[in-house]
């Protein structure tokens, strides 16, 4: 019997192909995150939680469900997510994907099915625990991060910024070709877990200046205020 830091990436990918979507959820927004890294506060607002020990026991489960899977008994710690991640603990868990867990995400093609945007990737939680600054995420939520919703959503808005108008192609070149994020326009604590995301009424192409300026706010900025903010910038913008 295998211990919990030598799963191998066969074993994982077996286990996975059996967990519910609502687990797998959980550890595709981590296999995004910096270094496979994140808190439960963290991977609570990535997935639509509304409070951080929902991800703390959903995390759990899914330890649980992958030991299920393997026939491998509950860790000495007591702790379930031990067959998914290592952690450290700063007043709250950071998990450390397992490295064969992240492969076996890769190799079931997970590692692309979601999106998701760090708006400052050079300040992220080191493996030794301490923090350089604050990892700041930008809101995204699952449903957001669902390739399907967001082909969509760029495919009827184009991938000009719906509040600045910029356009990375016309500015880059083909090295900005296609490239925007995608902006969720429903606040996230009217999001439930069975809300299904409509691509043409609940998302926009926005830049990421843009978009990170809407989560300046909590609740976020609506796009009409951010628009009308910077017209009344450059209109009292002195001439020169």
């Amino acid at each position: 019997m295998p211990t919990y830091d030598s799963i191998s990436v066969e074993e994982y990918v077996k286990a996975l192909k059996s967990l519910p979507e609502k687990y797998r959820e959980l550890l595709v927004a981590q296999f995004q995150s910096p270094r496979h890294q994140v808190s439960a506060g963290e991977l609570a607002r990535l997935v639509g939680y509304k409070k951080y020990s929902k991800a703390n026991l959903s995390y759990g489960r899914a330890g649980h469900l992958v030991c299920d899977a393997l026939g491998m008994p509950k860790p000495p710690t007591g702790f379930w997510f031990e067959a998914l991640s290592e952690a450290i603990h700063t007043g709250s868990w950071i998990w450390i994907m397992r490295p064969n867990l992240a492969e076996a995400i890769k190799r079931l093609g997970w590692s692309g099915e979601y999106q998701l945007f760090v708006t400052n990737p050079e300040e992220v939680v080191s493996a030794d625990g301490f923090v350089e600054g604050r990892v700041q995420l930008v809101a995204v939520n699952v449903f957001e991060r669902n390739a399907k919703a967001r082909a969509a959503c760029l495919s009827h808005y184009g991938f000009v910024c719906s509040v600045c108008d910029f356009d990375f192609e016309k500015f880059y070149g083909e090295l900005g070709r296609e490239f925007i994020h995608v902006h969720h326009i429903k606040p996230l604590s009217e999001i439930g877990e069975e809300y299904k995301v409509d691509p043409i009424e609940d998302l926009r192409p926005v830049c990421p200046n843009c978009h990170a300026m809407l989560h300046r706010k909590t609740p976020a900025l609506t796009i009409g205020k951010l628009k009308q903010l910077i017209q009344n910038l450059c209109a009292s913008a002195p001439l020169r």
